[in-house]
């Protein structure tokens, strides 16, 4: 008896978790630009690869693209609902600083 082949959305899944890897500083670095803070950064980026990953990608040409398209709207999204929470405040705003050092 021969294997029985994968399904499909598996060979996808798999694939798509090669490239992820690949892309998610963007997508991380994409976030954190716009929204300035490493928690909000980390939930649109879990944002992203759960859309991703429920998506068909199929007929996306350039996936980094795509990911770092969906991280900007879903970022401009969330600007946008804590819009009325920023006006109110009067001190100067700086984003959330980013820890890199090795023991980060």
């Amino acid at each position: 008896m021969g294997e029985v082949p994968a399904p499909r959305a598996a060979k996808v899944g798999g694939a798509l978790e090669a490239e992820w890897e690949t892309h998610r500083a963007a997508v991380f670095g994409v976030a954190y630009r716009l929204l300035g803070s490493v928690a909000d950064a980390e939930d649109v980026t879990q944002d992203v690869w759960l859309r991703a990953s429920g998506a068909d990608l199929g007929e996306v040409n350039d996936l980094r693209a795509w990911l770092v398209t969906v991280a900007a709207r879903r970022s401009y999204d969330i600007l946008k609902s804590a819009r009325v929470l920023r006006e109110t405040y009067v001190g100067p705003w700086l984003p959330e600083p980013l820890l890199t050092g090795p023991d980060a």
